[in-house]
């Protein structure tokens, strides 16, 4: 139920879309991650996150390059060259993935605009269109950043990168925002009101200094929120159990008032919060009849002893 691995994970939520080239290059590369997820057994849902624009910085590539020493340029373009997955391609190639590995129990396909300031408005509203279509949930990266923020204003003409993406209806329950950390009060309310869900990358937003997600008061909303691990390649480990003990201490808020995560909040974030952000949220995420069963064994004795944890991996159906 955890985006990109870790420990006691059973469902991964794939981003792809760092590796600029050829678009069938691309296709080979997705084509062996999801081959990947099925050796070992993990369910996946992959997806190639759309990034179309400002690809190094918060400016146009052209405008950008105007402005570095000419004896750069050439390295700078060629960089910028490579990047040959507009949205148009980026759908042609989840359609053809989605097909291709349509019926699988272990493989799902869905969409990621990797972020406002990556992807065009036209850019936008073809996702959009394309998860309604297909009934598929979209993952979409936010306001992770306070520059982020500061973008959404000059690019929304003064509203928030919340009310911006709301325009190309991409707020509701098969939205999942990653970070989100700066959020604002009227923002919270919207992702309330739509079903929007937030994906917490606690550790992740700490080791780059993001800052901190105001999660007592996503809760306080019911807004519903999953755990992440991030990418290993910003994040010091993959290790779940770490990330949810770091989540139920990082949010203690001082004062008198108990506004502080529980063990069951944190322990759903990291099961059903995070089952819904996913193509398998009526499949995964509570041991239920019908539901598959995903339990880790853990040894409390060897928990407790200066020996590892022993994690045993069961997995069986109620069906």
């Amino acid at each position: 139920m955890f985006r990109d691995g870790g420990s006691g994970t059973t469902t991964a939520q794939h981003l792809h879309g760092w590796i600029p080239g050829d678009p069938r290059q691309t296709e080979a590369e997705a084509e062996s991650i999801i081959r990947a997820y099925e050796d070992i057994g993990m369910r996946v849902s992959y997806c190639y996150a759309l990034r179309e624009q400002n690809h190094l910085v918060y400016e146009a590539n052209e405008q950008f390059l105007a402005r570095v020493p000419a004896e750069v340029r050439p390295l700078l373009a060629k960089y910028f060259a490579g990047f040959q997955m507009p949205a148009k391609e980026t759908i042609a190639l989840f359609d053809h993935l989605r097909a291709k590995h349509k019926g699988k129990e272990r493989v799902r396909i869905q969409l990621a605009p990797s972020n406002q300031q990556w992807c065009t408005d036209e850019g936008l509203a073809m996702l959009a269109d394309s998860a309604e279509k297909h009934g598929v949930p979209i993952h979409m990266h936010l306001v992770e950043t306070l520059y982020q923020k500061q973008y959404a204003r000059s690019r929304g003409d003064g509203g928030t990168a919340v009310d911006f993406i709301g325009r190309f209806g991409l707020l509701g329950p098969k939205t999942a925002l990653g970070h989100a950390v700066w959020l604002s009060e009227s923002d919270l309310d919207k992702l309330a009101a739509t079903h929007t869900s937030v994906c917490h990358n606690c550790s992740s937003n700490f080791r780059l200094r993001s800052g901190v997600l105001p999660l007592n008061r996503l809760e306080a909303r019911g807004i519903n929120t999953a755990i992440g691990l991030d990418d290993v390649g910003i994040n010091d480990d993959q290790d779940m159990l770490q990330e949810m003990r770091m989540v139920l201490r990082a949010h203690r808020e001082p004062g008198m008032d108990d506004r502080v995560p529980t063990m069951a909040q944190v322990f759903r974030m990291a099961t059903s919060g995070g089952a819904q952000t996913t193509p398998y949220a009526t499949e995964i995420g509570t041991l239920e009849v019908g539901k598959t069963a995903d339990m880790v064994l853990i040894d409390w004795k060897g928990s407790r002893s200066a020996t590892p944890i022993s994690i045993a991996k069961r997995q069986c159906s109620t069906r």
